[in-house]
């Protein structure tokens, strides 16, 4: 009897350790299966970022409706006053030819885009290269935080003297203004932060630059790789025109960077301007939001930061 009990203490033991031993494998299978399945997952998850810097370019005909079709007469610009004012946009706005360039200087001359200047403005050996480090602002820039080119002449004048929207023509023959009260003699009068007198000149010529004269915008995007080295997704964190600078004989002196914008700023105000493509032998009729959203342009890079590589979680 006692030979029989053995065998089934055996079995019953047997069965019971195995089914202990299943129940804490599975439940260690159960537990760690959700970490390796959440690590799998992360890892599956994580994708790698890189800054790249592309141009667009003028001479590539895919990138038209970006520059494209010019205005005779600078929008918003009071010729009688030699100024711009931002309701003359609204005023004329029906007759406005709109690009890009003519886009960005509306919205920011209604106090709704703010430009970046593309290098420290207290040290210009430190470029910002579309990391939106140097904002523009009136508070900083300007005698009051509420104030617009409009209605502060200090920022006014900053973002003139910055060459954002055009170029200060310093005449070196220029002679000084005759005055009323003793013709013959230079006007002069006293400088309120000097004490002196000074001899008064005509004031310095300003040339804006008009939407023909933009050749390029240089974009920063931010790249999504997989661990392979797939682009994944490209977003345009950054936006800048590109001009050929002059000196004042007119001689070019080389291609350069105006402001940044901030695109994501931008992209909204996009939204209401529409062009027209043509694709695969069909046109079709796009907002500018969605020809950038889209890539419809072109661009060739020019640079991207592949040593410093960040690794990103979705």
């Amino acid at each position: 009897m006692i030979k029989l009990l053995v065998p089934v203490l055996c079995t019953v033991c047997f069965s019971f350790t195995a089914a202990a031993n299943n129940s804490t494998t599975e439940s260690f299978i159960t537990l760690k299966g959700k970490s390796i399945t959440k690590l799998y997952e992360q890892k599956k998850k994580r994708n790698w970022s890189k800054d790249v810097w592309s141009i667009i370019e003028l001479d590539q005909k895919i990138n038209s409706p970006i520059f494209s079709p010019y205005n005779e007469k600078r929008p918003g610009y009071d010729y009688m006053n030699f100024r711009v004012k931002p309701e003359l946009f609204e005023l004329h706005k029906a007759s406005i030819k709109w690009n890009l360039w003519t886009i960005i200087m509306h919205n920011f001359f209604k106090g709704e885009l703010t430009f970046y200047s593309p290098f420290d403005p207290e040290w210009a050996n430190n470029r910002d290269d579309g990391f939106l480090i140097y904002p523009i602002l009136p508070s900083k820039f300007g005698s009051s935080p509420d104030g617009t080119f409009e209605t502060d002449p200090v920022f006014k004048d900053n973002i003139e003297a910055f060459g954002f929207l055009g170029h200060v023509y310093v005449d070196p023959y220029a002679m000084p203004l005759q005055s009323w009260l003793y013709p013959g003699e230079d006007s002069i009068i006293i400088n309120e932060k000097t004490g002196f007198y000074e001899v008064v000149y005509p004031p310095d010529d300003f040339f804006w630059y008009h939407d023909s004269d933009i050749l390029a915008y240089k974009i920063k995007e931010k790249w999504i790789l997989d661990d392979n080295g797939n682009v994944l997704d490209k977003k345009i964190a950054a936006v800048a025109p590109i001009i050929m600078r002059k000196d004042d004989n007119g001689n070019e002196v080389g291609k350069t960077e105006l402001f940044w914008i901030d695109y994501t700023a931008l992209a909204d105000m996009l939204k209401p301007y529409f062009v027209k493509v043509d694709r695969y032998k069909k046109d079709q009729i796009l907002s500018l939001h969605e020809f950038f959203d889209t890539r419809e342009f072109y661009a060739s890079e020019v640079a991207n930061d592949s040593i410093w590589v960040k690794p990103v979680v979705d």
